[in-house]
């Protein structure tokens, strides 16, 4: 993508050898920064859903950026002003107290309003559950909100507060809490899409609770009914409750957690595919290789070899 409503491109970024970002010319001229935090590999939370940059800024005059099958998770509110946003061959105009959210994968322009200034808050969440949990939350079905608009958005408000301070302090201490809080802001969201005038509980402490062990503990042999005993409720009622607040099962959350951590080690050690499966607590190294591919598409083997330097390297100049 070159021009755009007729600005020309002026920088590109290439994240990976699939994610573009363009630029139009003077795009950084028209921005003025007013804070920018960002907190990156927290293991093991980084590797399932981590909201590591929360940043907030004031943009005016002629601009425009394009965003191709973006990498990450990312979620803009607007506190004032005007700002476009074309996807799907159809142009959104977001106001003070919308929201937009780009999933992974997409592709999207934004763009000024008649050259509008526009107040922005942006949290850009990583992770290898970032595509995993919009799908099993339904996420795709909406990407503008209108905040003001709903009922309970104090609660939208004090989940940006408190990242904010999380991502700005970067306390380790804190990184649970951290990770939880973009799950709440995903939750929020979702229940947007199922009725806009909706109200959000919080995630109830048996799942909460859950959660963190999971995240602490990814590297752990534990069976969904050893996670219900330590919750001190039933199986049926913890896989109920996963159901009911994540649209997922106990089972199934806590195998896509071990496969990210897996992920991991094999970019960032040399440790053998046996020794990888015996730490993530997997019975047998076939079970864990046969788990790998089928929601990898590749073996552990293949996966370490596509994502060595010289191979991600070649990616980026091809």
């Amino acid at each position: 993508m070159k021009e755009f409503r007729g600005l020309s491109c002026g920088a590109q970024n290439r994240p990976s050898n699939e994610s573009h970002g363009y630029f139009s010319v003077g795009y950084r001229n028209c921005i003025k920064e007013v804070v920018d935090f960002t907190w990156y590999d927290v293991l093991p939370y980084s590797t399932a859903l981590w909201p590591h940059m929360y940043s907030e800024s004031t943009r005016s005059g002629a601009w425009w950026m394009h965003r191709e099958n973006y990498i990450s998770l990312c979620m803009e509110y607007v506190v004032s002003g005007y700002a476009e946003y074309h996807f799907n061959g159809k142009t959104e105009v977001l106001g003070k107290g919308d929201v937009w959210v780009t999933l992974p994968g997409d592709v999207v322009t934004l763009s000024d309003h008649n050259r509008q200034k526009l107040h922005r808050i942006q949290v850009v969440i990583s992770g290898g559950l970032t595509k995993l949990a919009p799908e099993t939350l339904g996420l795709q079905k909406q990407h503008c909100f209108h905040v003001n608009s709903i009922y309970g958005k104090e609660k939208f408000y004090r989940i940006l507060s408190e990242l904010k301070e999380t991502i700005e302090m970067r306390n380790p201490a804190e990184a649970s809490r951290n990770s939880l809080l973009g799950y709440e802001l995903l939750l929020f969201f979702a229940e947007c899409c199922k009725n806009p005038s909706c109200t959000t509980d919080d995630l109830p402490d048996v799942i909460t609770n859950t959660l963190n062990r999971m995240l602490a503990v990814s590297n752990e042999g534990y069976s969904v009914s050893q996670l219900a005993k330590f919750a001190n409720v039933s199986r049926m009622t913890l896989t109920r409750l996963f159901k009911r607040h994540l649209n997922t099962t106990p089972l199934a959350y806590w195998m896509n957690l071990k496969i990210e951590h897996a992920k991991q080690m094999l970019i960032n050690s040399n440790k053998t595919i046996k020794e990888i499966s015996n730490e993530l607590g997997f019975s047998n190294q076939l079970y864990f290789s046969t788990l790998f591919h089928r929601r990898c598409g590749m073996s552990p083997t293949a996966y370490r070899k596509a994502n060595t330097p010289q191979a991600l390297q070649k990616g980026l100049n091809d």
